[in-house]
């Protein structure tokens, strides 16, 4: 019997559980980070808009030296998470956020700036705060 290499083989999936659907995908976001500022809330109509710059940091070599790299996020809350976000999360709060990329634009001048959000579906507060002034 010859050898299975795990990194090359293929394990096959279990068709969708949706009619006609063969494909299995994920659009799937974690992250444990900052707030930047308090959430920014929008009432429209029947619903409730919470937006949020999440702040992460990751260490990368540069030129032999460990630098740490501070990555922002774009998280949205929407209906009752929304109101939840925005009566307990506060500038500096450590969130943990789980949800879903999501890909739109903004108009700016005239011309369309595209941007990627997380649509958050889950969002914990932690405990302990940090200045969201943190450089770096």
């Amino acid at each position: 019997m010859p050898a299975v290499n795990p990194a090359t083989t293929m394990i096959p999936a279990e068709p969708s559980r949706q009619a006609g659907n063969t494909e299995h995908t994920l659009n799937r976001v974690t992250l444990v980070g900052v707030a930047a500022r308090d959430p920014e809330v929008a009432r429209q109509l029947e619903s409730v808009v919470a937006r949020l710059p999440v702040k992460t940091h990751r260490l990368d070599r540069v030129a032999g030296e460990m630098r740490r790299r501070t990555e922002w996020h774009r998280i949205v809350a929407r209906n009752r998470l929304a109101e939840i976000v925005s009566e307990s999360v506060k500038r500096g709060s450590r969130v943990y956020v789980e949800g879903r990329l999501e890909y739109t634009s903004l108009e700016r001048e005239g011309t369309s700036v595209p941007m990627v959000e997380i649509v958050a579906q889950d969002m914990i507060l932690l405990e302990g705060t940090q200045s969201a002034d943190d450089s770096g």
